[in-house]
């Protein structure tokens, strides 16, 4: 599946999980969406990376998400009887393949920690810094531009666009990234980490009696 467009859909969450994917270049965005239509993006893949794992399960099991293309893309579509003679024929594979779903399972648990235990502009920083590792750098030496909406990022760290927006300003203001339509610029991811390192040291934390409940500034963002 050659050069895939900004905005194509590979599966849609609940679609029978018929394939399994490999992104040799490009994005793409997971998303899940509830009953109500709360949606939040609960990652990003890159270049080298699976999507549709669920195609490795049972027969008939559903996608329990929806991938959509970030980024101009190439992507190998296996389908599941493919996938299944393959893992037959080299039962080698099998380890390799399920070190990949526990690197992904490990993510997602990060992103819980984040989402419960830090505040929006920690957030931010740690997924912009995650973020640039996957995008080339610019050839002028001048950081990794990463092809994302203000919206989306507010999806992603689970916080409303005005907070994601405020926060974004501010970093800019602080010449730790510079903004642009559908584009955020980072100098340097390394910068960033330590900042979220400085933010998450100088933060003070609530005790276990006053965990804070999400906040229309700092809850679970909807699409």
């Amino acid at each position: 599946m050659l050069d895939l467009r900004r905005s194509t859909t590979l599966f849609a969450q609940d679609q029978p999980a018929d394939s399994l994917y490999y992104l040799e270049e490009g994005l793409a965005k997971m998303t899940r969406t509830n009953n109500a239509g709360d949606r939040i993006i609960l990652c990003i893949r890159g270049r080298g990376d699976l999507v549709g794992e669920e195609a490795m399960g049972a027969d008939n099991a559903p996608y329990e998400t929806e991938v959509e293309i970030l980024t101009p893309a190439n992507v190998y579509r296996i389908p599941r009887p493919a996938l299944q003679s393959a893992l037959a024929a080299h039962p080698e594979w099998a380890v390799p393949f399920i070190s990949y779903i526990l690197e992904r399972k490990q993510g997602l648990a990060r992103k819980v920690e984040l989402l419960c235990l830090h505040d929006v502009e920690y957030r931010v920083l740690e997924f912009l810094a995650d973020l640039s590792a996957l995008v080339k750098p610019l050839v002028d030496g001048s950081g990794s531009q990463i092809p994302i909406t203000q919206l989306e990022l507010a999806d992603l760290v689970g916080a409303t666009r005005e907070t994601t927006s405020t926060t974004l300003n501010q970093l800019e203001r602080r010449g730790l990234i510079k903004l642009s339509r559908r584009m955020l610029t980072v100098p340097s991811p390394e910068v960033l980490r330590a900042a979220a390192i400085d933010r998450g040291a100088n933060t003070p934390r609530p005790s276990q009696d006053e965990a804070p409940m999400p906040t229309s500034g700092d809850a679970l963002a909807v699409g």
